[in-house]
C-alpha cells in the first residue's frame, strides 16, 4: 500500500533510492530532501515544497505535481517526468538537464529563465559509485531520446511562462504552447513541427534554424523574432505579427500569411530572402 506523507515536514530527509511509487506527498515539506534515485512514479506531490531538493535520477512519470514549488531543486540529471501533471508548478530558473517531459502537463506553469539542455557526457561519471552509474545507464535507456536537447514532445505548455527560457535543440514536436509566453526565449534548432503556438508571445525570441513546419501560429506575436533559416512550410501564420522579424533564408512554402504583420496582406518586399513565396497564402505584390 502506498505510504501517506501528506502535509508532513520531511525537510532534509534522506529518501535516496526509496520506492515511493504512488505515495501521497501532497502538501509535504521536502525542502532540501534527498530524493536521489527515488521511484516516485504516480506519486501525489500537489502543493509540495521541493525547493532545494536533490532529485537526480528520479522517476516522476505520471506523478501529480500541481502547484508544486520546485525552485532550486536539483533536476540536473536524468529526471523522468513523462506524463506528469505540473499544472501551475514553479520551475523558474531551474537547469533541467536531460529531462523527459514527454506528454507532461505544464499549463500555467512558471518556467521563466529555465534552461532545458542535453546532458554533459563528461559530467555523468563525476562522483558516482558503481551502483549509481548503473542506475544512470538504466535511466538513460528509459529516456529513449537524443542526447541533445530536452524531450517535451506532446507536452501541454499552454499559458506557461517561458520568458527568457533556454530551450535550444529541445523536442517540442506536437507540443501545445497556446498563449504561452516565450518572450526572448532561445529556441534555436528546436523541433516545433506541428506545435500549437496560437497567440503565443515570441517577441525577440531566437527561432533560428527551428522546425516550425505545419505549426499553428495564428495571432502569434513574433515582433523582432529571429526566424533566419527557420522551416515554416505549411505553417499557419494568419494574423501573426512578423514586424521586424529576421526572415533571412526562412522557408514559407505552403504557409498561410493572411493578415500577418497586423496589416492587410504581406508584400514580397517584407519577405526578402525568404523561400517558397510562390506558394504562400495572403502574400501581395
Amino acid at each position: 500500500m502506498p505510504v501517506d506523507y501528506s502535509g508532513q515536514d520531511l525537510s532534509g530527509r534522506d529518501f535516496s533510492g526509496a520506492n515511493l511509487t504512488g505515495a501521497n506527498l501532497s502538501g509535504a515539506n521536502l525542502f532540501l530532501a534527498n530524493l536521489w534515485g527515488a521511484n516516485l512514479r504516480g506519486a501525489r506531490l500537489s502543493g509540495a515544497d521541493l525547493n532545494g531538493a536533490e532529485m537526480g535520477l528520479v522517476d516522476l512519470s505520471y506523478a501529480t505535481l500541481t502547484g508544486a514549488d520546485l525552485r532550486g531543486a536539483n533536476l540536473r540529471m536524468h529526471v523522468i517526468l513523462q506524463g506528469a501533471n505540473l499544472r501551475g508548478a514553479d520551475l523558474s530558473a531551474l537547469t533541467l538537464r536531460s529531462v523527459d517531459l514527454r506528454g507532461a502537463d505544464l499549463s500555467n506553469a512558471n518556467l521563466s529563465n529555465v534552461q532545458l539542455i542535453g546532458p554533459d557526457m563528461g559530467e555523468w561519471s563525476l562522483d558516482l559509485n558503481e551502483e549509481e552509474e548503473e542506475e544512470q545507464r538504466r535511466r538513460n535507456h528509459l529516456l529513449d531520446r537524443h542526447i541533445s536537447g530536452a524531450a517535451m514532445n506532446g507536452a501541454n505548455l499552454s499559458n506557461a511562462n517561458l520568458s527568457n527560457a533556454k530551450m535550444s535543440r529541445a523536442d517540442l514536436h506536437l507540443a501545445n504552447l497556446l498563449a504561452a509566453n516565450l518572450f526572448g526565449a532561445d529556441l534555436t534548432d528546436t523541433d516545433l513541427s506541428h506545435a500549437n503556438l496560437t497567440r503565443a508571445v515570441l517577441r525577440g525570441a531566437d527561432l533560428s534554424n527551428v522546425d516550425l513546419s505545419n505549426a499553428r501560429l495564428r495571432g502569434a506575436d513574433l515582433y523582432y523574432a529571429n526566424l533566419s533559416n527557420a522551416n515554416l512550410s505549411g505553417a499557419n501564420l494568419s494574423n501573426a505579427n512578423l514586424s521586424g522579424a529576421d526572415l533571412t533564408g526562412a522557408n514559407f512554402t505552403g504557409s498561410n500569411l493572411t493578415k500577418a504583420f497586423r496589416r492587410p496582406g504581406v508584400s514580397r518586399a517584407d519577405m526578402k530572402g525568404a523561400e517558397g513565396l510562390d506558394t504562400v497564402t495572403g502574400l501581395v505584390d
